[in-house]
């Protein structure tokens, strides 16, 4: 299959299908060898909270003849408070330091997930996403920030690869994982 287009997310029964994408991807829902070789996704998100972050910072998709097969979550500060997992990880994270300022004190768009389908990675899919997600956000933000499991070395390579950098880590539930940050400015 190829790409057909990667756009933002416009309906209900695109966010649906995202749901269903983030189900089969979860790490609860993965082999340990699938873990290790294809990456995983740890947050699971509730339609409402997809609907209204959506809503708030409008998310970017990846579709492949007609179905999606690729999704990356955008997220404002405020947006995590609908979502207990997401609030508690930007509490951790807003006790960090970049640039010798407090993470509390500066404005950045968060990356509150990303995700390819299997039978679609290693196809430039998350470049283009990010090329989107940049062209969208980088005018108003300084920065975007996402965090990874240290774990998921699948997604830490794609992320730096795209040219964010580590600048910290932080305990999420049994994990550890490492505060990214892409630098627009």
């Amino acid at each position: 299959m190829n790409i057909t287009e990667i756009k933002i997310i416009r309906t209900f029964n695109q966010l649906k299908e995202v749901k269903k994408l983030q189900s089969k991807n979860l790490k609860s829902n993965l082999s340990s060898t699938t873990k290790f070789s294809d990456g995983f996704l740890t947050a699971s998100y509730s339609i409402s909270f997809l609907k209204s972050i959506t809503k708030k910072s409008p998310s970017i998709i990846a579709e492949a003849e007609g179905e999606i097969v690729g999704y990356l979550l955008a997220s404002t500060k405020d947006s995590t408070k609908g979502d207990e997992f997401l609030k508690n990880l930007i509490m951790k994270i807003n006790r960090k330091v970049y640039k010798s300022k407090q993470l509390s004190k500066l404005d950045f768009i968060i990356v509150a997930q990303l995700c390819i389908a299997a039978t679609h990675r290693a196809q430039g899919i998350v470049k283009k996403m990010y090329t989107l997600f940049k062209n969208k956000y980088s005018s108003i933000y300084p920065f975007c920030l996402t965090v990874v499991d240290i774990e998921n070395k699948r997604s830490v390579r794609a992320h730096l690869n795209e040219g964010f950098k580590i600048i910290d880590s932080i305990k999420m539930g049994n994990s550890e994982a490492f505060i990214i940050i892409w630098d627009w400015h």
